[in-house]
């Protein structure tokens, strides 16, 4: 069984699930790199979601932190989405970090109450 927030298709073991291919994926698990250098560095996260009018009651939230053992904090960079099917999108967001030694990321995905 696929879980509902993701777009993962079953495997039989080992489970190997790639990393969604950047700007044409539709499947996978977020992709988080790193584009430019010095001033202009910027973390971009990529992921997929379930649209708003699937109705699924899930709320994706990109986060990043310096340190895993520090709290998260929700991505601030402008989203560019973009339509993959009727029940999924694809969804882009970039971050300036320059000035930062260490950036990790991760996709909340959460149930609306």
């Amino acid at each position: 069984m696929q879980p509902a927030g993701t777009r993962l298709q079953p495997e039989s073991q080992p489970i190997r699930i790639p990393v969604l291919v950047a700007n044409t994926g539709t499947s996978g698990l977020p992709s988080i790199t790193a584009t430019g250098r010095g001033a202009g560095l910027h973390l971009k996260i990529e992921y997929l979601r379930r649209k708003a009018s699937a109705n699924y009651g899930l709320i994706y939230t990109p986060q990043l932190t310096s340190d895993l053992t520090a709290p998260w904090q929700d991505f601030t960079g402008i989203e560019t989405v973009e339509s993959i099917d009727a029940d999924w999108e694809r969804v882009t967001i970039e971050e300036d970090a320059s000035g930062k030694d260490k950036r990790f990321g991760r996709v909340k995905v959460t149930a609306i109450p």
